[in-house]
């Protein structure tokens, strides 16, 4: 089974690259405006986008799922507070 993710987090999330994990196991790192595939071995996978401490959801996939990765208002509120 195959999935595609698909980064956009814009400046406040372009430092650090982003751990992929599908049922608990990394299966890779997608990097800032990056699109890539992965292959999962289980037809029913869940994944999950961490990123330093931070996590997202976990997500249900089906073969062939193109996923956005964004990220959430907060991130950009801190980036902005950060800066100030």
């Amino acid at each position: 089974m195959t999935i595609r993710l698909t980064r956009d987090t814009g400046v406040a999330g372009a430092l650090f690259k982003l751990k992929v994990k599908a049922n608990d196991t990394e299966i890779g790192k997608i990097a800032h405006e990056e699109e890539k595939t992965f292959t999962l071995r289980d037809k029913d996978s869940v994944i999950q986008i961490k990123q330093l401490e931070g996590k997202s959801n976990k997500l249900t996939v089906n073969d062939g799922d193109h996923i956005k990765v964004t990220n959430g208002p907060g991130l950009l509120f801190m980036f902005i507070l950060a800066v100030i």
